[in-house]
């Protein structure tokens, strides 16, 4: 059901301000509204700056933490709860805040200088790899030569012997001495000699015959003495690196105070936001929101009890449209997160959980349709849903798998499926006995088109319930003729084809008569009514004819339902192909390993791909078989301003 909703609103001292916010903000039930300019005095808050403050230390604490995820990291489970801590943690002092807001910076930092030192180490190991060829040069790199001489450095982009340098240097050759002093596939590195009054046509024969100057500045170092240096230089530089992850790893014993100051600041920026919505003036202010009927009297009592403010309760105007919020027992809790992805329920709607629940575990059970995989899900689902310690949205998905696998265990059992047809493979193959489990109503497999007419039943009933529930909405509404015209001719006509069709199947020919006329009064009925708008007798008839073109509509949505005997067939006839490849080998030990290996692969296969298939198409028939008779979403969830932390959740102690 949709919980009813009451206008709320708070007057009070300016300075009680703070303490009315964080009541509400614990009590987790009023959503703030955004109020009026019309009202003479008051004024909004802008708070713009220091919600772009608390942004920036949220996004450097999620850095932060992250960084010790890298070196100081910590095993956590798939599905952990937050942790629980106690209310008076609700609000960190300001000194604490302060010491962990340059905690988290100095993370980030540490982590900034650790990439800075390792791109120079990556720098300077460039710089040795570029001096190492030239390690046999004993003189300075930047040796220009002696009073009489000059000297230099290059290099062939090709691995070249005396010869070829030779060659390359031309007529010029005896003039300039020269050593190779190292070699490889793709380069050569040669020094060079020459008297300075062969100078010029010297650096022209070097220049003219393909020798590259080095790429590296050159020093007043021989290439080994400035390797050293660069090697002390990369050691200094590995050593800060080191500190600065000793620094990191041993913040690591910091993350629960980083995860509670993230907390504090999410509560202070949600706070902020909705103060944004406040009017005030010198001294008072005025806070406008919804709050659940049930929980109004409560909300009133605790403000006026604890603060120097008075809330008045008042109805919710007709002209607004108030938030939505579900209150539903355990069977449809778990589908509630189902309907809010497709949409909350509009002004006019009422809460489709409650039918919903039941034809989508029926339908998913229908679909995945193994009694094996059912359990494994009933049991894997439940255990997360209701006995380990889980996060609410993740509990109540977990308990709808849940559900879903008891139906799946149901109907796996109608249709005689175990894991396939394991049972009477593993007995006939390894046990030399065969057994079957055997369907307590049909087996797929055989009778395809008996489960397919019954799919189509079945997808008959969900349209005529989601109809019924217009009826209801219409009449409800007020829009009588609509309900009865619009949709209970409709409801008729549909009720007719299923009794016709049953009839016709159990072969009780007086119910197939009864659903004929059914068929027929509803037909004339339409054609009679639906162009009831219009003056002209004949558009009014011609409105009416048309209007029996729904039917194809009505046909193309039950027959959608045909998947239910597709994905169950589906199911069941993988597993029995996985069980038979598993044991094409015959009995034996080693063929009985082989079969386990088999087994497990490719069931674990065909259940994830089974599962997400059938989870898919029974939302699709929620959404667009069922919703679209019925269902005009368009609200909004209930938000109140709460404790929406991520790490810690704060209770009562």
């Amino acid at each position: 059901m949709i919980a009813k909703m009451k206008k709320i609103e708070v007057i009070g001292m300016k300075s009680q301000r703070k303490a009315v916010m964080e009541l509400l903000q614990q009590m987790g039930a009023v959503e703030f509204s955004e109020q009026e300019d019309d009202a003479e005095g008051l004024e909004s808050i802008d708070v713009s700056d220091r919600i772009m403050q608390f942004e920036r230390y949220l996004s450097v604490s999620a850095q932060a933490l992250s960084v010790l995820d890298e070196y100081a990291p910590e095993k956590t489970g798939m599905f952990q709860a937050r942790k629980e801590a106690p209310l008076t943690k609700f609000s960190m002092a300001q000194g604490e805040a302060k010491s962990m807001g340059d905690l988290v910076f100095g993370i980030t930092a540490a982590d900034k200088k650790i990439h800075e030192l390792n791109v120079e180490i990556g720098r300077v190991r460039g710089k040795i790899a570029s001096l190492k060829p030239w390690e046999a040069l004993d003189v300075p790199l930047n040796f220009g030569g002696t009073d009489k001489t000059v000297s230099a450095i290059a290099f062939l982009p090709f691995e070249a012997d005396y010869a070829a340098v030779e060659k390359a240097l031309g007529d010029t050759a005896e003039k300039i001495y020269f050593e190779i002093t190292d070699k490889e596939k793709d380069s050569t590195r040669i020094f060079f000699l020459y008297l300075r009054e062969d100078a010029e046509t010297a650096e022209r024969a070097i220049r003219e015959g393909g020798f590259l100057p080095p790429s590296f500045p050159l020093s007043h170092f021989t290439p080994t003495k400035k390797i050293e240096q660069l090697t002390q230089k990369i050691e200094s530089l590995e050593s800060d690196v080191a500190k600065q992850k000793q620094f990191l790893s041993d913040c690591g014993a910091k993350r629960r105070d980083i995860q509670m100051f993230y907390d504090h600041i999410v509560l202070r920026r949600d706070k902020y936001e909705q103060l944004e919505k406040l009017k005030q003036t010198e001294k008072t202010f005025v806070l406008e929101g919804y709050v659940p009927e049930k929980r109004a009297k409560t909300v009133k009592e605790k403000i006026e009890a604890s603060t120097l403010s008075y809330a008045e309760i008042s109805e919710v105007p007709e002209s607004e449209e108030a938030p939505v919020l579900f209150v539903n027992g355990g069977f449809a809790r778990p589908v509630e997160g189902i309907t809010k992805t497709y949409s909350m329920p509009g002004k006019t709607d009422i809460d489709p959980n409650g039918i919903m629940a039941f034809f989508y575990y029926l339908f998913f059970g229908m679909m995945f349709s193994d009694a094996g995989y059912g359990l494994l899900l009933a049991l894997g689902a439940g255990y997360l849903g209701f006995i380990a310690k889980t996060e609410k949205a993740t509990r109540e998905n977990m308990r709808m798998f849940c559900y879903c696998g008891i139906s799946t265990t149901f109907w796996g059992l109608m249709y005689g499926s175990f894991f396939g047809n394991v049972i009477p493979v593993v007995s006939g193959t390894f046990f030399g006995a065969e057994h079957v489990l055997k369907p307590l109503w049909l087996d797929p497999v055989q009778e395809p088109l008996t489960l397919l007419i019954f799919s189509v039943a079945l997808g008959l009933v969900q349209i005529i319930v989601g109809l019924g529930i217009k009826f209801y909405m219409l009449w409800r509404q007020g829009e009588k003729a609509s309900a009865v015209f619009d949709v209970g001719l409709w409801i008729l006509i549909l009720l007719g084809v299923c009794a016709l069709a049953g009839g016709k199947g159990l072969g009780n020919e007086m119910a197939a008569t009864v659903g004929m006329y059914m068929m027929i009064v509803g037909a004339v009925g339409l054609v009679l009514t639906q162009g009831r708008d219009k003056k002209n007798v004949f558009a009014r008839l011609l409105s009416g004819v048309i209007s029996l073109y729904d039917v194809t509509s009505y046909v193309s949505d039950a027959l959608s339902y045909s998947r239910l005997m597709a994905l169950g067939l589906a199911t069941g006839v993988i597993a029995q192909v996985v069980n038979t490849m598993g044991s094409l080998g015959g009995g034996g030990i080693v063929n009985g390993i082989v079969f386990a290996v088999v087994f497990v692969v490719g069931h674990a296969l065909n259940f994830a791909i089974n599962c997400l298939g059938a989870y898919v198409h029974t939302n699709r028939l929620q959404y667009v078989e069922f919703f679209s008779k019925f269902y005009e979403g368009g609200g909004r969830a209930f938000s109140p301003l709460g404790m929406n932390t991520k790490y810690y959740e704060f209770m009562e102690e």
